[in-house]
């Protein structure tokens, strides 16, 4: 009898816990479907509550650029709901075109109608900027450019451009040369982008290549004419494609030494090029991605007296950390491999400002090369157009592909200072500090133009 009872008990427990827990499982879920219910709301509600019929857009400020040069960067037309969200997207698209200080927004009631209005604040689209660069290696470059950009109030760009380059102990000795080149980034309002290059340089060279030694002068006048377009219509991020034709005609006189080295040639070469890209301007710094691979080539079967073929993928990021805006650390990736060149001496040479900091101009050469940089800025002194920045170079350049050594790696440390004129489009004022190590040297360099 008592084993009867105790059995009876623990039955009765064993129910009373298995309904308890059912009941509070059932209540529990009730509460999940509930707090889902209101995060849902949440998500929907504010959008429902701000989401506003645009009868008419409008821009205010804009003195030199066309409103359609806006518009064909936004995807808000007369008549459609829009949302908080989507007008933020669309002012963000308009800053990104890197032609204004600042884009703001608002959304006012005229005889019972919204109107979207963009509120701008453009910046100086011609000036003539001074060129002066002096590199770790003693090079010395000295010019002047004319800018003109946002051309006709459509984002079009005219930069005509002379410089003098002074090298120390390197095969090039100097080099003059001038320069236009034009764009025009929406061809007759469409998602196509033509660009164009005319340059013709005079240098002296004087080049050493196994038992041969000469002193040559060289003509050069090059004209480059590429066409890409935008995968789909809107603001110009995305997917895009593009083909260029590049033709380059050279002239060498000796000047002494032994001749043979180099030659007269006229190449014409051809590249493809398939690139993402999805960068927002913040006018002092970046955030975004662009990444990309191009293919050139040329066949001393058409046109070219010589035939190479050429292989470049690169990588950029801009992303911004901690807590204080506008500090960014920003990474880039290249790798690059030629088969051949036209006169016979290597394609890529790393070691520079543009490269590998902290390295002797042209001491790293190879056919084929692999390059990272690595960059943290951060404002200073209160002041986000100032940047200080840390920053570390990491690469080599191998004779061929099969080379490549990941763990044979040249590489760098350094500092830096950053001053963005926010007034003038695409305008940077840099100066670094390097080290390399291994076989690196101490370097300091100052240029009008940024790193990447």
């Amino acid at each position: 009898m008592d084993v009867s009872l105790r059995l009876s008990f623990r039955l009765n427990i064993a129910t009373r816990f298995t309904k308890l827990l059912r009941s509070s499982l059932t209540a529990f879920a009730a509460v999940l479907r509930v707090r889902a219910a209101l995060v849902l709301l949440t998500l929907l509600l504010p959008s429902i509550a701000s989401a506003v019929v645009v009868d008419e857009i409008r821009f205010a400020g804009n003195d030199k650029t066309q409103p359609s040069t806006m518009l064909q960067e936004i995807l808000i037309s007369p008549g459609d709901e829009v949302s908080d969200a989507q007008i933020e997207t669309a002012r963000q698209s308009i800053m990104d075109l890197g032609l204004f200080k600042s884009v703001e927004t608002d959304v006012r009631e005229e005889n019972g109608r919204n109107i979207l209005r963009f509120t701008i604040k453009e910046k100086h689209y011609w000036f003539v900027l001074p060129r002066l660069s002096r590199s770790g290696d003693g090079d010395i470059s000295y010019g002047a450019a004319m800018r003109f950009h946002n051309v006709r109030g459509r984002n079009q760009t005219l930069i005509i451009g002379a410089k003098r380059t002074e090298l120390t102990d390197a095969d090039l000795a100097e080099r003059d040369e001038v320069t236009v080149r034009y764009t025009n980034p929406r061809l007759f309002g469409s998602s196509f982008e033509l660009s164009t290059r005319l340059k013709y340089e005079q240098s002296e060279l004087d080049d050493v290549r196994g038992d041969l030694s000469g002193e040559y002068a060289r003509n050069l006048a090059e004209f480059r004419i590429g066409v890409s377009r935008w995968f789909k219509p809107g603001p110009s991020r995305g997917w895009r494609a593009g083909i260029e034709a590049t033709l380059r005609d050279y002239e060498h006189v000796l000047l002494s030494g032994d001749p043979g080295l180099y030659t007269d040639a006229t190449v014409l070469s051809l590249s493809a090029l398939l690139e993402y890209y999805d960068v927002q301007d913040r006018l002092y710094s970046r955030r975004g991605v662009h990444f990309g691979y191009e293919l050139m080539g040329s066949s001393d079967n058409f046109v070219s007296d010589a035939s190479y073929t050429s292989h470049t993928l690169f990588f950029k990021r801009y992303m911004p950390v901690g807590d204080v805006e506008h500090t960014n650390l920003n990474v880039q990736l290249r790798a690059g491999y030629v088969n051949r060149t036209v006169f016979g001496d290597l394609a890529h040479s790393l070691g520079g400002s543009s490269s590998l900091r902290g390295f002797d101009r042209e001491s790293v050469e190879g056919n084929a090369f692999i390059l990272a940089n690595v960059e943290y800025l951060r404002p200073l002194f209160g002041k986000p157009n100032i940047r200080g920045v840390l920053f570390a170079d990491v690469g080599n350049a191998y004779d061929t592909v099969d080379d490549v050594d990941l763990g044979d790696l040249r590489y760098s440390l350094g500092i830096g200072l950053r001053w963005r004129l926010e007034s003038f489009v695409k305008t940077e004022l840099r100066l670094d500090f390097a080290k390399g190590f291994d076989d690196g040297v101490e370097k300091v360099y100052a240029s009008t133009k940024a790193t990447f």
